[in-house]
């Protein structure tokens, strides 16, 4: 069957839901779609008008009749409202107009509803047509729609407070910062009270109806008449302004509207209470705007709960207070008091059993404390970190015990500590972060909704930690139930536990649990008084962005609109890499066809309910081929209409600085003019702001100058200082030093404008009379900016737009209509000045409630996101945690440059860039001329990106303009790009540099060290570095200076780029003569297939449980970045490093992890290093561990064959056996064994074999000299081992045994 033809949006739209419908176990619809395509080209519009090619039916009409219902979701409320105006104005086929709710913060809704005035999208209502809340309470009332008469006062007394509260804020002066944000909060509540009153009565009218049904049936009147109530409150006008989401679910509607951090945090979807995690938003049409930017609304979102971070002194509060209740609450049988009761026993009976078995005691201290000796020493603790997510990452390994004035922190080769009193400092805070969760979620499970659970959890912990503060609020008691709320947002799918323990598709554990930095450092706000203490700091994710829309795609389909989502990026993006191969898993999963995963992995023994959930749909390569012929015809159209020819310049925005008024322009302004505020500004601050303010300067030089232009517009990351140049009397005299700019006076006989005086600044430039628009996110809000934005192009001056890089770069549209015809205009010409200049910050300290952890979070995540893309290397990773946490200034600035420094910068870059150039292209009508005047800088990062691979084969994705914005730079700078990415993009691919490192300098470097009386670290640290980031397969590694000449990444040297059809999946074959790379078999060519290598690692999950813990990779496949698609390590590197690697460390995981038999890497003497590969400690036995195949056993037992037959010289022994042994008997002593293991055995009996130190067989295995074990698991099987290895255990049990 023929694919079908697409030509639209809206058939894209309509083919996915259609194959979504697919599902033959479910009903429901599940699923994620990508709708890539320019900005301008219909995405958004799809949903309310017919195909432009097709005359496809509008998408919200198709969903309708499907018999689904729509959300729509993004970050920016201008987006919202556009979007609400256009459906609302539009109609479908059969003439019908489209039905929009929209849903607001909860304060703003509310608020408007008891203040009766209209909301920001409500243009052409009247304050007077909106009810009176008390007049709706009286009639509400009269009408008996209040299940008790409580409820009516308890409304009228939080609407009057509302009113109250809210006539206080607009009296109070700005400075008055504290009590603002008093007022607001109280506000908030107030508000929460008011909504929460009138969910429950929803419930409780639902539920006399259910009772009057259950006792009289179904057509009684009185169960009638009890419907009637719950129907006549809910369709009351007043309660639905509260409640938006009852008109959208009652009536059927076509589309509702909310901000992304409406639906994360949580609104009522006319059933319910819900959230963007909550299982029950299921079955929904979720599409989400600017899609690739919401993964930072998320994340910052998920960043804010911080709360706890001394969970010692909240644990051991909570077991005092647990306990107190428990002894009063054991007489009272009535409900929920049995419930809340037996919960809290079972949390803290189980908590009190897991501190003493750690031999923790919360009643004799809580805070851990610098060690005694070490304080009277005088020396400093210093800061250490321990980094979770998937591993643990430590600046050093500590461990607690306990002393008479704490729990003492220590190093594990202190002579204080006490190996059974001790315990692992991390396994002490992730047991309290266990038990604080646990409690925080407690009862979520036995409550129907999430706000009742947070009412009683609100109310227990009221009752546990208020008394200690003689019965009034505490932190605790009014942080924990807020801190639930935090923690809900998770991403629980039971279908992916095996996958996430496995770890077998690289980041699902990661994305799925977050991750948790701690900090321990000594206290220095009290030092004078208690400097012992070590304060504790926490920055803290529960889940991912990536995990949230997992989990939402899970239950709902979902369409991903997005002009720039096609630019894989770490930061500032989704890794929808993860997301589609996670959500292809679960489908596979709730498959009962489907018996084997993508992965290799299979199915066993699934719950019958994954059968009951919807079968996600994921988009194909043939499906994403049918958008891209759609996004073609698309542009096409488009392009032919517009007929746009592009003049692109680069631009030096400094020349200003070089006129002979400039220095007399700033010399005039007052030396604090480019202060912020009261904070005194640094040198680097200072000369920014200045060097922006001169450059939006030459801007405004430059559109004078342009009068043919009609719009302008210029994107900086600031235009603060701008404005109060124009606007100050302060700047009077520096204004007067610019000749050919004049201040205007105020624009007051047009109404519109004059309402806007502080954004639309007239002026003349160059005897141009101009209007300087300085628009910001706060003006888009403000009613009116609209009809005032068009107004100012009405007014017959040009209109310079100056924005800030936030405000507008993505998803606004500011395209105007022209005076006499009416018909819409682009702004054409585009002043491009800078890029983003901050994706790591410090914080600025001055705010409250640990938001500097919010602040650390957010930035751990992206820097984590960083190394798991392979922008960044382990080492740096590790380098810049402790400066995140610290707030080092300096340091965070570095991470800041280095960041811009990668690919990952360039293509955000290039993204902003995309949006800020669609920006002028939204109209489709024909613009003969546009201009872009762009920074110089600027274009050597977007011609760079112009030469990546994801441009290249994304090309007819872009719209005409940016098409050609890229392709003349690229033009331009063809002779400079080799440097960047002919580097990058062509290694060597005979392997020459493998060899040279390796063979040439670091292997004779190892022999040296090893006859060399003293030893030398840097090659052992180099060696043991190089090995685990091929474990890690950490391609972005690069060594620090050493004597090696080994600087560069290690996939620039230890990789080969594949043939450009393997960068998806594809197989890969080579010729060991000529180390050519191809895309097909051929007689002579060898299959590349190191992935089979991990199949074995797969089967133990003992050996995946290590691999997890130390951050090794698991698999392969499916690729985890950008750099793995189009690199790969070389056969040579596989042969020489890889494969022993692993077989090294899965043998090391079989023995601690079964036999809990403790190894150890480090060795004794340099003169022994890399003679074997890791030693049991406490025992006689050195290991050194291969992962040979058949071939290679054969070829080692033929070798042994011939020196038998040869004569058995003692100096000739295969593999050098005998003198190995000899030279580490020589440093170790007499009573150390060799043991040669293989990690895979050739067949499941694989036997032990014994020999004499000369290589001579023995049957006494025990006490002989060398031991050869020819496979340690078995081939074929699943966490089996072989005989061999048993045996191999059993010795080493005995021998640790008898030496102890």
């Amino acid at each position: 069957m023929s694919a079908p033809l697409i030509r639209s949006y809206n058939a894209v739209i309509e083919y996915t839901l259609s194959q979504a419908k697919k599902s033959k176990t479910s009903r429901r619809i599940a699923g994620f779609c990508q709708l890539q395509g320019p900005t301008g080209s219909g995405k958004t519009s799809s949903l309310y008008r017919s195909g432009y090619a097709d005359n496809a039916l509008p998408a919200l009409e198709t969903i309708k009749k499907s018999g689904s219902q729509s959300i729509l979701v993004t970050h920016r409320w201008n987006i919202l409202h556009d979007i609400y105006e256009k459906t609302a104005a539009h109609k479908d086929s059969n003439g019908e107009p489209f039905t929009v709710s929209v849903l607001y913060a909860q304060d703003e809704q509310i608020v408007s509803a008891i203040e009766a005035t209209p909301l920001p999208h409500e243009n052409n209502i009247s304050a007077d047509s909106l009810p009176d809340p008390f007049d709706s309470i009286n009639i509400l009332e009269d009408r008996n729609l209040f299940a008790s008469q409580d409820i009516a006062d308890k409304l009228r007394r939080n609407c009057k407070n509302i009113l109250h509260i809210n006539k206080s804020l607009k009296g109070y002066p700005t400075r008055f910062q504290t009590a603002i944000a008093n007022e607001k909060e109280s506000l908030i509540k107030s508000c929460a009270a008011v909504e929460i009153t009138l969910i429950q009565n929803i419930k409780l009218l639902e539920k006399e109806a259910k009772k009057q049904k259950e006792k009289y049936g179904e057509e009684h009147e009185l169960t009638q008449a009890t419907r009637q109530r719950v129907a006549d409150f809910r369709r009351h006008v007043w309660i639905r302004r509260i409640l938006p989401a009852i008109a959208w679910r009652d009536e059927k509607q076509h589309l509702l509207i909310m901000t992304t951090q409406k639906m994360v945090s949580s609104f009522y979807d006319g059933r319910r209470k819900v959230k963007m995690s909550s299982k029950e938003l299921r079955n929904y049409i979720i599409f989400i705007d600017e899609f690739d930017y919401q993964a930072e609304v998320l994340q910052e979102y998920l960043a804010q709960a911080q709360w706890v971070q001394e969970p010692p002194e909240c644990l051991g509060q909570l077991l005092d207070g647990g306990r107190r209740l428990l002894q009063r609450m054991q007489y009272v049988e009535t409900e929920p008091a049995p419930m809340i009761r037996e919960r809290l026993e079972k949390f803290i009976n189980d908590l009190d059993s897991a501190l003493t078995e750690k031999h923790v005691d919360l009643t004799h201290a809580r805070s851990l404390v610098i060690p005694l000796q070490q304080y009277l020493d005088n020396k400093p603790f210093g800061e250490h970190y321990l980094f979770r997510s998937d591993q643990l990452v430590t600046s050093e390994r500590l461990i607690m015990r306990k002393a008479e004035h704490g729990y003492e922190i220590i190093r594990p080769d202190s002579p204080l500590q006490d190996s059974d009193q001790t315990i692992d400092i991390s396994d002490f805070l992730r047991l309290m972060e266990k038990f604080i969760r646990q409690f925080s979620l407690m009862l979520t499970d036995l409550t129907a909704s999430e706000d009742e659970a947070y009412e009683y959890i609100k109310k227990l912990t009221r009752l546990l930690f208020d008394p200690v503060n003689d019965y009034r609020p505490s932190y605790y008691g009014s942080t924990l139930p807020n801190m639930s709320r935090f923690l809900l947002p998770r991403t629980d799918l039971p279908e992916l536990r095996e996958l996430r323990k496995s770890n077998i598709l690289p980041n699902t554990h990661a994305s799925i649990f977050g991750l948790t930095n701690w900090l321990l450092k000594q206290n220095v706000s009290d030092k004078d008084i208690d400097p012992l203490r070590i304060q504790i700091k926490r920055a803290f994710l529960p889940t991912t962005a990536e995990g949230l829309l997992l989990s939402l795609a899970s239950r709902n389909l979902v369409f991903a609109l997005s002009a720039t989502s096609y630019i894989e990026r770490a930061c500032n993006h989704f890794d929808v890499r993860w997301i589609n191969s996670a959500l292809r898993y679960i489908a596979e999963a709730r498959n009962p066809a489907v018996t084997q995963s993508f992965l290799g992995t299979t199915f066993e023994k699934r719950p019958v309910e994954w059968f009951k959930e919807p079968i996600p749909y994921v988009q194909t390569a043939d499906d994403f081929q049918l958008q891209y012929l759609a996004i073609e015809e698309i542009n096409n159209s488009k392009e032919n209409i517009r007929n746009t020819q592009l003049n692109a310049e680069i631009q030096d925005f400094n020349s200003i600085k070089n006129s002979p008024h400039c220095v007399d322009l700033l010399a005039s302004l007052a030396p604090d003019f480019f202060q912020n505020g009261d904070d005194p500004s640094s040198d680097f601050e200072s000369e920014y702001r200045k060097n922006i303010l001169l450059k939006l300067l030459n801007v405004l030089d430059l559109a004078g100058k342009r009068p043919q232009h009609r719009g302008h517009l210029a994107f900086v990351n600031s235009i603060a200082y701008l404005r109060k140049w124009l606007t100050t009397t302060i700047a009077t005299q520096s204004r007067e030093y610019l000749a050919w700019l004049k201040m205007e006076q105020p624009l007051s006989d047009d109404p519109l404008l004059k309402n806007f005086a502080d954004v639309f600044i007239p002026v003349s430039i160059h005897n141009e009379p101009a209007l300087i628009c300085l628009l910001t996110a706060e003006c888009q809000k403000k009613k009116g900016f609209s009809d005032a934005y068009q107004a100012a192009f009405a007014s017959r001056r040009i209109v310079i737009v100056l924005t800030q890089t936030a405000s507008a770069t993505n998803g606004v549209n500011l395209d105007f209509s022209l005076p006499v015809s009416g018909k819409n205009m682009d702004l054409t010409c585009l002043y491009l000045l800078e890029s983003r200049h901050y994706y790591f910050s410090a914080f600025q300290a001055n705010t409250e409630n640990n938001d500097d952890m919010a602040h650390a979070g957010f930035q751990l995540r992206n820097l984590e996101k960083l190394l798991r893309a392979g922008e960044i290397s382990r080492q740096q990773h590790q380098r810049f945690l402790l400066p995140l946490m610290m707030n080092r200034k300096y340091e965070i600035s570095r991470l800041n440059g280095e960041y811009k420094r990668t690919s990952d910068y360039i293509k955000n870059t290039a993204a902003n860039v995309q949006q800020q150039v669609g920006r002028i292209e939204r109209a489709w009508c024909e613009v003969p001329n546009a201009e872009i005047h762009l920074d110089s800088e600027l274009a050597k990062d977007l011609s760079r990106f112009a030469s990546l691979p994801i441009y290249t084969s994304n090309r007819r994705q872009l719209s005409a303009l940016n098409r050609q914005l890229l392709d003349i730079l690229r033009e331009r700078d063809e002779k400079m790009q080799d440097n960047f990415l002919n580097l990058i993009m062509t290694p060597t691919q005979p392997g020459k540099l493998v060899l040279d490192y390796i063979d040439k300098r670091l292997v004779p470097a190892i022999r040296l060290l090893r006859e060399q009386s003293t030893p030398r670290n840097d090659v052992t640290q180099l060696w043991r570095q190089l090995g685990k980031a091929i474990l890690q397969h950490d391609l972005a590694w690069k060594p620090g200076h050493n004597d090696f000449g080994i600087d560069l990444e290690l996939y620039k040297w230890a990789c080969f780029k594949k043939p450009e059809s393997a960068f998806n999946c594809g197989e890969i074959w080579y010729s060991p003569q000529t180390w050519q790379f191809f895309e097909e078999a051929a007689e002579g060519r060898r299959k590349y297939n190191p992935q089979v290598l991990y199949q074995y690692i797969q089967r133990h999950s003992d050996i995946t449980d290590w691999f997890n813990r130390k951050g090794y990779r698991t698999s392969l496949m499916p690729y985890a970045n950008d750099l793995e698609e189009h690199y790969a390590f070389h056969p040579l590197i596989v042969q020489r490093l890889l494969m022993g690697r692993l077989g090294e460390e899965a043998i090391r995981a079989l023995l601690h992890e079964r036999y809990k038999i403790i190894t150890t890497t480090q060795v004794s003497d340099h003169r022994i290093f890399e003679l074997y590969d890791f030693s049991v400690k406490n025992s006689d036995y050195r290991i050194d561990a291969k992962f040979w195949g058949q071939d290679t056993l054969d070829k080692a037992d033929e070798e042994y064959q011939q020196w038998l037959a040869s004569g058995t010289d003692p100096n000739q022994t295969p593999l050098g056996l005998s003198s190995k042994l000899a030279k580490i008997r020589a440093i170790e002593g007499d009573n150390v064994k060799l043991v040669i293991a293989n990690f895979v055995a050739p067949h499941s009996d694989c036997q032990l074999l014994g020999f004499s130190s000369q290589l001579i067989p023995t049957q006494d295995l025990y006490h002989a000299d060398i031991l050869i074990l020819g496979g340690c698991i078995t081939p074929d099987t699943v966490s089996s081992v072989t005989l061999g290895f048993e045996n191999l255990t059993t010795m080493i049990y005995q021998n640790i045994h008898e030496r102890a």
